[in-house]
């Protein structure tokens, strides 16, 4: 099972490839609405994880629906709380097809495209208003890219090809034209905007450290950078970003400057689990990935300071695959072995 999660108020988001989205009430665990038939297995941004194709805008998800050959694809807006699902747009089929959805910038949707050649790759601008697509540009590299947006447009890092070197660029929503670009070692990880930065996790292919840059959203200047550890991941509020290193140690770094408010040491093992969506936050708790030799699961940690409030033990096989998603003080537990999604409250 893969699946992807997202945070909608009190609402978990979750997607499974194959099955479609689901609405899930984090607080009772009962499954509000399932909308059969979301298109795409590709990553659509950095909230959510392989197999879904939603993307979570203010109090709006995005995502594509009705996929049928037949009929074309739809691209909805869908009301988190009811599942209840608005056409905004259509692709006629056998010309082109959207396969993710991502970031918005004011009115304009991020879209990932394929034409009528299935090798031409694009990242595409929907106006939402004007139903109509602003701009393509083809997508450069194998990989998905990772993708942020704020009220001056969008922010695209991507891998190109095998080479270890990642392009950030800065695109006018509208226009598509590039306002900046930088050159970073590595390949594109992740990217989030948080206390007014755009944040970048970026690594090497090899099992070198990663760095957190902090980049200033109105040049590409680097602003700082972080050593982050090999096969880190991280996870961002608002205000903060957590960094999860490959001994499960964490980090609450300040976006604006770069500095770390707390370090939690790493329990056990020395290099992280392949799983995705291993630490997850919001505002009121951060849970985090731990391993050991005989078992793995998740501890919870407090934002304000990185006490430890209780860890939980898978039960049954080390080789099961997880991920982490976060809703208010509701921890959420995706399991692939046995296909289980698990709520706690913290």
């Amino acid at each position: 099972m893969q699946a992807g999660t997202v945070a909608a108020g009190d609402l978990l988001v979750a997607s499974t490839a194959g099955a479609g989205v689901f609405g899930i009430d984090a607080n009772h665990g009962t499954t509000r609405w399932h909308i059969p038939g979301i298109a795409g297995a590709h990553p659509a941004g950095t909230t959510v994880a392989a197999g879904t194709n939603v993307w979570l805008d203010g109090s709006t998800l995005y995502g594509i629906v009705d996929a049928a050959p037949a009929q074309g694809q739809t691209l909805a807006a869908i009301d988190p709380r009811t599942g209840a699902a608005r056409k905004v747009g259509l692709v006629a089929p056998g010309t082109e097809a959207v396969s993710s959805v991502g970031p918005m910038s004011g009115s304009v949707l991020m879209c990932s495209m394929s034409m009528a050649d299935p090798t031409d790759l694009r990242l595409a601008a929907y106006d939402l208003e004007a139903r109509k697509i602003l701009w393509t540009r083809p997508r450069r590299g194998g990989a998905f890219p990772a993708l942020a947006a704020d009220r001056h447009g969008f922010y695209v890092a991507e891998t190109l090809g095998t080479a270890e070197t990642g392009d950030l660029i800065a695109l006018d929503a509208r226009t598509g034209k590039q306002r900046w670009g930088t050159t970073l070692r590595g390949t594109s990880g992740q990217l989030f905007i948080a206390g007014g930065m755009l944040v970048a996790r970026y690594g090497p292919a090899s099992d070198e450290p990663h760095q957190l840059l902090g980049i200033s959203p109105a040049d590409g200047t680097t602003k700082w950078r972080l050593d982050a550890g090999p096969m880190a991941q991280a996870a961002a509020t608002g205000t903060h970003v957590y960094l999860l290193g490959a001994d499960y140690s964490v980090r609450a770094v300040d976006p604006s400057f770069g500095k770390v408010r707390w370090h939690v040491e790493g329990k056990g093992a020395k290099q992280l689990d392949p799983s995705p969506n291993l630490i997850a936050a919001s505002d009121r708790v951060v849970a985090a990935a731990i391993a050991t030799g005989r078992s793995k699961g998740f501890r919870v940690l407090s934002p304000a300071n990185g006490k430890s409030a209780w860890t939980y033990t898978l039960p049954g096989d080390i080789s099961t695959s997880y991920g982490l998603a976060v809703v208010g003080d509701i921890i959420c537990l995706l399991t692939s072995g046995s296909r289980a999604l698990t709520g706690f409250r913290a």
